[in-house]
């Protein structure tokens, strides 16, 4: 498999484990130290000033890095992972990467689900590492789904109040005001 689940333990760790980076000059040299790259498509996210999402190729057979960048401030990085290996192939990986995870940090939730697969979440400090495995399967709509690897690792703070932003412009104002 490539990349060998191995290999995406190891840089996990490295990620998990290492100072994290603040600005945009600190992510660039994060990333050229574990080899991931550098600079790619960057969109900002609809109807937000505050979010934005860049991806890239790389590293060789990691397929497409996602990151995600809040207020100016390194959120996290994400991969789809064997996305062209077998079912059985993409669910032993995933089992391996949460063993190994397991053996290393504080597991916060696994949630196993026999239709859509399983999810589960590890601390590290400050940092979270959040696995989904996406089984085979067709949507309500008709559509197969191909089993795969989702992995991301999140500066936990940051990621939190990213998704607090998100939510609360999604939701419609609930205050009333005093009568």
């Amino acid at each position: 498999m490539t990349p060998p689940p191995e290999q995406v333990v190891e840089l996990v760790r490295r990620l998990a484990t290492s100072p994290w980076p603040t600005s945009e000059a600190e992510r660039v040299a994060w990333f050229t130290q574990h080899g991931l790259p550098t600079h790619g498509r960057a969109a900002a996210e609809e109807g937000s000033t505050l979010s934005a999402h860049a991806a890239a190729d790389g590293p060789p057979g990691w397929g497409t890095t996602q990151w995600h960048v809040f207020d100016d401030a390194f959120v996290g990085l994400c991969w789809f992972l064997w996305r062209d290996a077998s079912d059985r192939e993409t669910r032993a990986a995933a089992e391996l990467l949460a063993t190994a995870f397991d053996a290393r940090w504080t597991l916060v939730e696994r949630l196993d689900d026999p239709v859509q697969g399983f999810t589960a979440l590890w601390s590290v400090d400050d940092v979270h590492v959040d696995l989904y495995f996406h089984a085979p399967r067709v949507t309500p709509h008709g559509h197969p789904i191909d089993s795969v690897v989702q992995l991301h690792v999140d500066h936990a703070a940051r990621a939190a109040t990213a998704d607090a932003v998100a939510a609360s412009a999604a939701s419609p104002d609930r205050s009333y005001p005093d009568v």
